[in-house]
């Protein structure tokens, strides 16, 4: 009982970070798409499914990893590091049934921490390892 209740929790914070996702107002990326990464912050990500995202530093290096949720999870499905100035490698997202997956080279790994949206796709919190204040949200539309 208590993990619902934590999901519930997680889901209500993604809803008050996240805005509503609507076909007319969201700019979908699709392919090969580019998230900045700045000590201003990230800002929310929405990429079709088997898109590929690569995070462009603005300012210092950064390491781009999955935020782990439940409260105590220990799995990531991904972890990336941004040179200063560079840009990451490329991690995929792709969805088959009610799983998310992310590939970073030659690793799939579930993302087990990954939020569900109502047949919307999953929503991927995640934060910079070395400035953990850096937040964002990855969306994954199916």
């Amino acid at each position: 009982m208590r993990k619902v209740a934590w999901a519930g929790v997680a889901a209500l914070a993604l809803a008050v970070l996240l805005p509503p996702l609507s076909a007319s107002t969201d700019v979908l990326c699709s392919g090969s798409c580019t998230a900045a990464a700045s000590l201003a912050g990230d800002t929310p990500l929405v990429v079709a499914n088997n898109s590929t995202v690569q995070w462009t530093s603005l300012d210092v290096s950064h390491l781009q990893v999955e935020m782990q949720q439940p409260l105590g999870s220990s799995a990531t499905c991904f972890s990336v590091a941004v040179p200063g100035g560079g840009t990451s490698g490329g991690v995929l997202f792709h969805i088959e049934g009610s799983v998310l997956d992310a590939t970073v080279g030659s690793t799939t790994l579930p993302c087990t921490n990954a939020l569900p949206l109502a047949g919307q796709g999953f929503a991927v919190p995640y934060l910079c390892r070395l400035h953990p204040w850096m937040r964002g949200v990855l969306v994954v539309s199916p």
